[in-house]
């Protein structure tokens, strides 16, 4: 299955107002906690974010520094604002403002022009601003990074695109889109996606929010499942704290068990009634009742009958229906293979003797273990079994 996945962290995490500077690389976790189940559901996965609008628009604004115009008129707007918050955020102390104003003085004149003037452009203090802001915008777009999900993107697992992908005409172009166009062309490529695209869809719940306030009709079955499946994914013991890398180390060696689990997982998805305009701490309560309603008694199941086809437990078996010498070779190998693993070390200095014990009750475990892995929900169990584990190392 392909999947598209849009998101907006900076609505997602902080509503209508949004997010300060400081808070930029949360938008990045945002992103990454959303793709982590999407990987676990799809094959492939496209993720149509603003947070790269965003740091599209942290190059443009540290570009315009190499725009003469532009750059005199940000100055003078630093200038005649003598704002204490603005100033703070760039790094502009008093005295610099100062020296700033007295280069527009010298070289502005009547007709703003300072930006035509080379000399304003060389002038100290006019350098150092140049640094500054640019300095800003360069850590701002180095917070919105997500160095997971480029190497996903590096693996050929997912594609991250921005909400806004048209080419870019010239970086006066480029800033005037950013602040009038951008956000309703990516919102309109959503919408068009929702009524003609072929992938599977995901929206994350802040876009669902204010779909659900407009008149839109927004109760697509299949979009409204896999966001379901979303919300009983995170129920998974150590998913919210695992890497991007252990989650796709993950998919890689279930592989096999893959498409049993999206079934068995979107089967319950399917039936959860969950209203897309409730808030999304009782969208996650109903997922919670229909994880230990539905799922955790499946995976519950399971780790009793993994427990009970331990290697151990067969070796006994298997060693008391043989012979007296294969009975104490099969208690003596009781403590060295209480993993369940049959290597060279474990077998050094027994003999040929012991082989038979020891195929007979592989391969007893193995036969169990195999039933066990055709179970639908055998994927749940082994990713918080392996999750657990990573915890621990």
């Amino acid at each position: 299955m392909d999947l598209e996945v849009f998101s907006d962290p900076i609505w997602g995490l902080g509503g209508k107002a949004g997010i300060t500077s400081a808070d930029l690389d949360a938008a990045a976790r945002y992103d990454e906690a959303l793709v982590k189940p999407a990987l676990l559901i799809a094959d492939s996965v496209t993720l149509r974010t603003w947070r790269e609008d965003m740091r599209r628009a942290e190059i443009i604004d540290a570009n315009i520094v190499q725009l003469s115009i532009p750059f005199a008129a940000q100055v003078r707007g630093v200038v005649a604002r003598h704002s204490a918050r603005e100033m703070s955020f760039l790094g502009v102390s008093e005295d610099l403002r100062l020296k700033l104003k007295r280069a527009l003085d010298m070289y502005d004149g009547e007709d703003h022009n300072a930006g035509l003037d080379e000399r304003f452009l060389r002038e100290e203090a006019a350098v150092e601003f140049a640094r500054l802001v640019y300095g800003v915008h360069r850590s701002q777009y180095e917070s919105l990074a997500s160095p997971g999900l480029d190497s996903l993107s590096a693996a050929g697992v997912l594609r991250v695109d921005p909400w806004d992908d048209r080419e870019l005409r010239s970086w006066v172009q480029a800033a005037w889109d950013q602040d009038n166009t951008s956000f309703d062309y990516g919102w309109q490529k959503m919408v068009d996606a929702l009524d003609n695209g072929a992938a599977a869809l995901l929206l994350d719940h802040g876009i669902g929010e204010r779909l659900a306030s407009t008149d839109r009709r927004i109760d697509y079955p299949s979009v409204q499942t896999l966001s379901n499946a979303v919300e009983l994914l995170q129920m998974l013991d150590g998913l919210a704290d695992a890497a991007l890398d252990e989650i796709l180390d993950i998919r890689k060696e279930l592989a096999p068990y893959l498409g049993p689990f999206r079934g068995f997982l979107l089967s319950h998805a399917s039936g959860m009634d969950l209203d897309p305009a409730a808030p999304l701490a009782e969208r996650r309560r109903q997922a919670g009742i229909t994880w230990e309603a539905n799922v955790a008694p499946a995976v519950r199941e399971l780790k009793a009958k993994v427990s009970s086809s331990k290697f151990l437990a067969n070796l006994a078996h298997v060693a008391a229906d043989g012979s007296e010498v294969a009975i104490g070779i099969g208690l003596g190998l009781a403590t060295t293979l209480t993993s369940g693993v049959i290597g060279f070390t474990a077998l050094a200095g027994l003999g040929t003797a012991a082989l038979p014990t020891v195929v007979k009750a592989t391969a007893r475990t193995l036969g169990a273990r195999k039933a066990v892995r055709t179970d639908s929900a055998y994927f749940i169990y082994d990713v918080e079994r392996r999750l657990r584990r990573s915890r621990r190392s």
